[in-house]
């Protein structure tokens, strides 16, 4: 998953949420979310998070698709 695709699925305030759990400012999580290093444990924190919002909204999907709701 690139930084694109986890900016995609991140809500509004997840960065800030994660730079108070991880003690760090909030421009600290937007400098390595900007340069994109895929070892850096903020964004891969990011990138954990964006995942399971993935996952959620796929879930979603299928079931509105199955349901016929759409």
């Amino acid at each position: 998953m690139d930084k694109v695709e986890i900016k995609k699925y991140l809500k509004r305030n997840d960065m800030k949420n994660v730079a108070e759990l991880l003690g760090v400012s909030r421009s600290v999580v937007t400098d390595a979310m900007r340069k994109g290093k895929t070892d850096n444990g903020i964004v891969e924190a990011l990138r954990l998070l964006a995942m399971k919002r993935k996952a959620q909204a796929e879930k979603i999907a299928t079931e509105l698709f199955n349901n016929d709701i759409i």
